[in-house]
């Protein structure tokens, strides 16, 4: 896409970063329409706050890389997930766009991919078995129209990884590598400590008050944990890929889930 777009725009740096800062905006309004529909407009407003304005979503948008593109994609995609699961109202429609954007996050980049296909084996374990088929079959197509562009994924992956063992740059994650993720998603430094302390205080009160924990809330979690978990131990025990950067779409599911417990 980026190679097509040059050659209408040339090599200004504006224009190169142009579709990619148009990305980093749409994710705001895409994650506050989101939430507003599944959620309370507390939990809207708050997470295209932290979206808007969090320097690790400010950072990548500047980027003219597949990253902003790819928390566009992925918030896209969680909310055909929740149309389907939860309003099960013109569901050929919901899949059809899911469908659209799981194909667009795996064509974007590996970790995007890997988010669509945890977001699906989640999602159908979720549906209930009336909607089982129409899902599967629906997963078939998508992994049909991928086929043509396997080849690609296994040559990157054949090449090796950023690992210090494979020659790379990239070491090992620390145990405590998802602390160090969740202060950069709510901020930086002492700021974003500060404003996870208050949004897991905000969590807790709501828990300690009885107050019940939703289906949709409860996907959001175990969603970012599995996918989170899986990226922490392949890059243990296989190569180290793990970096905010490839944790960026996974960790919309983390703010959202948090925010939404401003609702209570």
């Amino acid at each position: 896409v980026l190679w097509i777009w040059v050659k209408f725009v040339g090599y200004n740096e504006i224009w190169i970063k142009l579709p990619f800062l148009i990305s980093g905006l749409l994710s705001v309004i895409v994650v506050y329409r989101f939430c507003l529909q599944f959620f309370h407009k507390n939990t809207a407003v708050l997470s295209a706050v932290f979206v808007s304005l969090s320097f690790i979503f400010l950072l990548y948008s500047s980027y003219a890389r597949m990253y902003a593109p790819g928390v566009l994609f992925s918030i896209l995609l969680l909310e055909q997930s929740y149309h389907i699961l939860f309003t099960k109202q013109n569901l050929n429609k919901h899949l059809i766009l899911y469908a659209i954007y799981t194909l667009l996050c795996a064509y974007n980049h590996h970790m995007s991919c890997f988010f669509a296909f945890t977001l699906s084996i989640l999602t159908f374990l979720y549906l209930p078995y009336t909607h089982k088929l129409k899902f599967l079959l629906t997963c078939f197509i998508i992994s049909l129209l991928y086929l043509p562009t396997l080849f690609v994924t296994l040559h990157q992956l054949s090449i090796g990884g950023i690992g210090a063992s494979a020659g790379g740059w990239l070491s090992e994650p620390r145990i405590n590598e998802l602390y160090y993720f969740v202060i950069t998603l709510f901020g930086t430094g002492k700021i974003g400590l500060m404003i996870f302390i208050f949004i897991l205080l905000i969590t807790l009160h709501s828990i300690f008050q009885l107050n019940p924990i939703s289906k949709k809330q409860i996907f959001l979690f175990w969603f970012f944990i599995i996918n989170y978990s899986f990226i922490h131990f392949y890059s243990v025990f296989r190569n180290p890929i793990l970096q905010n950067s490839v944790l960026l779409f996974s960790g919309i599911a983390l703010i959202i889930f948090l925010c939404s417990f401003t609702s209570h």
